[in-house]
């Protein structure tokens, strides 16, 4: 704590150029900080990633990008602001802006793949993407027409492939029996 208190006292008051050095003061004596392990931050995760430092004694302020929630393959990581007091050995921070750090997926069209997948079920066709079964329901194999991509991304298109599929037969006489599972009435 005591280098980084001379390093900021060693600068005037305002806006600071960010540097290797100076994240690593800050990582140095991460841990003196009351509360900086808020959010799973730590030292490591300072270092060459540390935006906008502001220093207003006995206040330093920094931002950085965090990544916790692209772990659940979002798309999006948080920008957090540190405040840290030099003085009381503080560290609050804030979320204030988040940003795209991944491709997002293209966008499917999971009613024209319905619609399709309800034509195959309705003309009882061949496919491999349909199991058809003695007792004359049909299994719709959705891992083989929805692909497996982000977590999130792939859940909620195949949950809005099963809604649309099942309106589209239901039109037919067709019901789902089970998940993906459907018999004709």
């Amino acid at each position: 704590m005591k280098d980084l208190l001379e390093y900021l006292n060693s600068l005037q008051p305002g806006k600071i150029q960010v540097n290797e050095h100076l994240e690593r003061l800050v990582w140095d004596c991460w841990h003196e900080f009351k509360e900086s392990d808020e959010t799973k931050m730590d030292g490591p995760k300072i270092l060459h990633r540390m935006e906008k430092a502001f220093w207003n004694p006995p206040i330093f302020s920094f931002t950085i990008e965090r990544h916790g929630a692209t772990v659940g393959a979002s798309v999006w990581a948080d920008v957090q602001r540190w405040d840290l007091n030099l003085v009381l050995k503080e560290a609050d921070y804030k979320n204030i802006d988040r940003r795209m750090v991944n491709k997002m997926d293209s966008g499917l069209d999971v009613n024209a793949i319905a619609k399709e997948v309800a034509d195959l079920i309705v003309n009882h066709s061949r496919d491999d993407r349909l199991k058809w079964n003695r007792s004359g329901t049909v299994r719709v194999q959705v891992g083989k027409i929805i692909p497996e991509t982000k977590k999130e991304t792939t859940a909620g298109r195949r949950k809005k492939f099963r809604k649309a599929l099942t309106e589209i037969i239901g039109e037919f006489g067709w019901q789902e029996v089970r998940p993906n599972v459907y018999h004709k009435t």
